[in-house]
């Protein structure tokens, strides 16, 4: 007789989206967006938005100029 168990853990993912603007209000057009600890990113569209799919405690870094 073989028996065999398995455990498989998958990390719960989520949406996260917005838009990133400037201290005058402005849209902030291709701002990098990238989650920490992953290789996941995306850039902000010409009206500064933006969406990424990142795991349920995950922090998003914004970097732009």
């Amino acid at each position: 007789m073989c028996v065999a168990a398995y455990q498989f853990s998958v990390a719960q993912a989520i949406t996260a989206s917005g838009t990133v603007k400037n201290q005058n209000g402005d849209a902030v057009a291709s701002a990098l967006i990238m989650e920490s600890d992953s290789k996941t990113a995306t850039y902000t569209d010409s009206l500064g938005f933006f969406s990424i799919p990142i795991k349920t405690n995950g922090t998003i870094l914004v970097s732009a100029k």
